[in-house]
């Protein structure tokens, strides 16, 4: 799911996979998850070398889950 909104919030264009666009668009992203209770909360949002997403998020029943969003180059 979020990889998929990801690449929606980028307009599925590859020049747009920047950093700075990538972290921003998953602060929105995770904002709008909590906002509408798709998610509790997230953290340690971070991008590799290779642009690839890591964070963390804890669901509505406050299970905690670690995803990576192999968005990279």
């Amino acid at each position: 799911m979020f990889d998929l909104l990801l690449s929606e919030e980028l307009c599925y264009e590859a020049s747009a996979a920047t950093e700075s666009n990538i972290k921003r668009a998953m602060k929105l992203i995770l904002g709008r998850a909590i906002k509408s209770a798709v998610i509790k909360s997230y953290s340690n949002l971070v991008l590799d070398e290779s642009l690839n997403v890591h964070f963390t998020i804890v669901d509505v029943d406050g299970d905690r889950f670690e995803l990576v969003l192999y968005y990279g180059k």
